[in-house]
C-alpha cells in the first residue's frame, strides 16, 4: 500500500481493512462499501474474542520434549529438535509470530562440528564450553540467557568472536558490545 504523506510517497503495510476490501473487490468484481467493511470486520473481531486465545512463539518454542526452531523462510521452514537429532520440516506443531526482524536462517546441513567454530574463534580452552553454552542456550526459550561478555585487549578477537557468535545465534540475541576494559 502506498500513500502520501507529507509531500512524499511511503510505503505501507495493508491494514485488514485494506485486505478484506481488496478480496472482496476480487471476488465481487466491484468495491464493497465502507459500511459493508465496517460490519465485516465488527463480525469478524466478535468471532475471535470467542476464540480461545493462541501462544505465538518467536522464533524458538518448545513443543513437548522437542525444540521447534523457525527458520523465519517464505515456505515455514522450521527446525525441529529432539533428543535423537534433528530434522527441516514445513509442517510447524507450533505457531509463530514473524515480525519485520524475523530475518531468514540458513537451512542447516548435517555433518558439521563444532571444532570448525572453534577454529574461528579466539577464546581459551577453558572459556570454550562457556560459549558453546551460551550458544545452545538460545535454543531454549523460557529460561533466563547468559550474556556473552568477550574481554582482552586490542587485536585478541572479541570483535570476531561477537560476529561469529551472533551469526550463529542470530536473530535470538541482540547487538554485542564491545566492552574494552569499562565493565
Amino acid at each position: 500500500m502506498v500513500a502520501f504523506d507529507r509531500g512524499r510517497f511511503v510505503r505501507r503495510k495493508p491494514s485488514v481493512f485494506v485486505a478484506l476490501s481488496a478480496l472482496f473487490c476480487e471476488r465481487e468484481g466491484k468495491a464493497a462499501s465502507a459500511a459493508a467493511l465496517a460490519d465485516a470486520l465488527l463480525t469478524l473481531e466478535g468471532m475471535a474474542q470467542r476464540l480461545e486465545p493462541v501462544e505465538l512463539a518467536l522464533r524458538v518454542a518448545v513443543y513437548g520434549r522437542d525444540v521447534i526452531l523457525d527458520l523465519g523462510t517464505t515456505t515455514g521452514e522450521v527446525v525441529v529438535i529432539t533428543s535423537l537429532g534433528w530434522e527441516v520440516t514445513t509442517r510447524s506443531p507450533v505457531l509463530f509470530r514473524r515480525t519485520e526482524l524475523t530475518g531468514s536462517l540458513p537451512v542447516p546441513v548435517g555433518g558439521g562440528e563444532l571444532a570448525s567454530l572453534r577454529r574461528l574463534v579466539n577464546v581459551s580452552d577453558e572459556t570454550w564450553p562457556l560459549l558453546v553454552a551460551w550458544l545452545v542456550m538460545a535454543l531454549l526459550p523460557n529460561l533466563p540467557h547468559p550474556i556473552l561478555l568477550l574481554r582482552g585487549e586490542q587485536g585478541a578477537g572479541k570483535s570476531t568472536t561477537a560476529k561469529v557468535s551472533r551469526r550463529h545465534r542470530r536473530p535470538f540475541a541482540g547487538a554485542a558490545s564491545n566492552c574494552s576494559g569499562r565493565c
